[in-house]
């Protein structure tokens, strides 16, 4: 059987009775530190590139923030137009409808013109899209690649998904986020339809790239085609020289799940919240932390640093509100401030610190992304960017709801009840 076939509320069930007890028991072990250890990515015409694992930030790069779907898929799509070498992208969901066919006549548009195009979608994430759509895509020229699919591949891995979103142009124009290619994007949170079928607006953030960091973002793209593809890239430029053209140093920091090891991009996050010293800024659609990442987020605020997360009051999964809401009285009592998000869906994975950290990425800061994903996140740090970021953080808050220890304290026994089962579910959250 074909993954597209399934149901998702049936796959969401035999990963809950498989995984659930395991996930609850694995001895997780801490991220390997990167090396200087040259890996050769081979491409068709028997050349090869090399990739070199990094670990530092990269200066020299023009970083543009970019909020909801109608702006982030206009700047996406410009830069799709003006390819003239190659395409790389990387997403989690890409779904047969408006936004997918839109994304798929221009990616074929482009093949036409003799533009290479490689595309990573991955096989839960978009197991709902048909197979004429990928069919489609294949039988005009594009390479593409499903990442795991569910019932072809190893049973354990099943948890191993490929949530990264990463696009690259020519090598020289790079975007991340949290933004999946689905309608649910087509408004934007600052005016979202009062009643749509398509649901109300999703809330996210996306960033697009220009200069050396770039590059990164093409090492992880080919890092992960090598790895899970039966055949070698098509020959492209995929390493253009690249000039500074900004001021923004940037760190490209990668995730490969599945391996038994804390996600690298988590322990990053980790060791700038304890060296916070004036703020802790996080919005976060799936927040559910370890254990360590609590106990830094109350020393942070214990120590006089001002803490406040931004999460949501709805989200496309039923039983991750819950979870998060079940670690509210720790966070309260200890000082940290909690809103709730409102006006839309928020689906954005966010946080600054001080005034020149700051984070914009697929990962979310849950189970999930910590030992399972693959996951990519963008660290900027720069302080006109921070500023930038702090702005739309102020904005989500104007439209959050402040949760108070007070009114918290005085919640009914269903909520209650329902935190402690979905807390129960944390190992695959």
């Amino acid at each position: 059987m074909n993954v597209k076939e399934f149901p998702r509320i049936a796959q969401l069930v035999l990963l809950l009775g498989v995984f659930l007890p395991l996930g609850a028991c694995l001895n997780h072990q801490p991220p390997e530190k990167s090396t200087a250890g040259v890996e050769k990515i081979a491409v068709e015409d028997g050349a090869s590139y090399d990739i070199v694992a990094r670990r530092a930030a990269i200066d020299g790069n023009r970083v543009e923030l970019l909020l909801d779907g109608p702006a982030t898929y206009d700047a996406m799509f410009d830069a799709i137009a003006t390819a003239s070498d190659h395409i790389n992208l990387e997403t989690f969901i890409l779904a047969d409808d408006v936004i997918g066919k839109r994304l798929a006549d221009l990616l074929i548009d482009r093949v036409a013109d003799g533009v290479v195009v490689n595309l990573i979608y991955d096989a839960f994430g978009s197991g709902m899209t048909s197979d004429e759509f990928f069919d489609r895509l294949e039988d005009n020229g594009i390479n593409v690649l499903a990442y795991n699919t569910v019932f072809e591949g190893d049973p354990l891995d099943l948890l191993n998904r490929n949530h990264r979103k990463v696009l690259v142009v020519d090598g020289r124009i790079g975007f991340t986020g949290g933004l999946n290619f689905t309608r649910k994007y087509r408004f934007s949170s600052e005016n979202p339809p009062a009643e749509s079928r398509f649901g109300a607006a999703w809330r996210d953030t996306h960033i697009r790239i220009e200069g050396p960091a770039v590059a990164e973002l093409q090492r992880a793209f080919l890092r992960n085609w090598a790895a899970n593809a039966d055949q070698p890239l098509a020959a492209a430029s995929y390493f253009p020289q690249l000039e500074p053209v900004g001021q923004s140093p940037v760190l490209v920091e990668v995730a490969e799940g599945g391996d038994g090891r804390a996600s690298a991009i988590f322990e990053h996050y980790l060791e700038a919240v304890r060296a916070a010293k004036e703020r802790i800024w996080i919005v976060q659609a799936y927040f559910i932390p370890s254990e360590d990442l609590l106990d830094e987020l109350v020393h942070a605020a214990n120590r006089g640093v001002d803490v406040r997360l931004v999460l949501p009051k709805r989200t496309d999964n039923g039983l991750t509100v819950p979870a998060t809401r079940s670690y509210y009285s720790r966070l309260l009592e200890n000082g940290i401030r909690i809103f709730e998000y409102e006006s839309s869906h928020l689906h954005a994975k966010t946080a600054l610190i001080d005034h020149d950290w700051t984070t914009v990425g697929s990962s979310n800061l849950d189970t999930l992304s910590y030992l399972y994903n693959d996951e990519l996140n963008a660290f900027i740090l720069d302080q006109q960017f921070n500023d930038q970021l702090a702005s739309s953080f102020i904005d989500d808050m104007s439209e959050s709801r402040e949760i108070t220890e007070e009114a918290w304290d005085d919640r009914g026994i269903w909520p209650r009840t329902k935190e402690i089962v979905a807390r129960f579910l944390k190992p695959v959250l």
